[in-house]
């Protein structure tokens, strides 16, 4: 009876879940919680446990998103650091938008218009950092920006009903 009792209350586990299967849908809590720092840590440890190509795409993809919301945060402080608090609000709001059409309910489906080109301003922070004098990073946030800006063309070019368009 005792055992029974315990059944009952374990639930079932229909498909054992990969490594990769398992910090993935970690990331996704954690990014939707707005622990961006942590979702890409278990972001790149879902990386390191795939080998199917779309999941590996999905995942660098999520990760790209991560690391641009984690960058526009930066950049929000960045600004208030140069003691530009309106400048730094704005950006701020941005970085929430882009936080929520990413990792909130908007990625169950429905759409978020954010207003502003993510991957522009991933560029306005690296002319920031590179009058700051920081060219190493500045030189990453741009890369992260032609990602950004090519994954986004990528995903224009994959019809959701058909595949790839073109």
């Amino acid at each position: 009876m005792g055992l029974a009792l315990l059944v009952g209350v374990l639930p079932v586990t229909v498909v054992a879940q990969t490594p990769a299967d398992y910090y993935w849908w970690k990331a996704l809590e954690r990014a939707e919680r707005g622990d961006l720092a942590e979702a890409g840590e278990d972001l790149r440890s879902a990386a390191r446990y795939t080998s199917d190509p779309e999941f590996a795409f999905a995942v660098t993809s999520t990760l790209l998103d991560v690391d641009t919301g984690l960058a526009l945060a930066e950049y929000a402080q960045t600004l208030r650091r140069a003691k530009r608090p309106h400048e730094a609000v704005v950006i701020e709001e941005r970085a929430a938008l882009f936080r929520q059409a990413k990792f909130g309910g908007a990625r169950e489906g429905s759409s978020v218009y954010l207003g502003f080109s993510p991957s522009d301003l991933l560029k306005e922070y690296a002319s920031e950092l590179r009058q700051l004098g920081s060219a190493d990073e500045a030189r990453r946030i741009e890369d992260m920006a032609e990602r950004y800006q090519q994954v986004q063309i990528d995903d224009l070019r994959i019809d959701p009903f058909f595949g790839h368009v073109g």
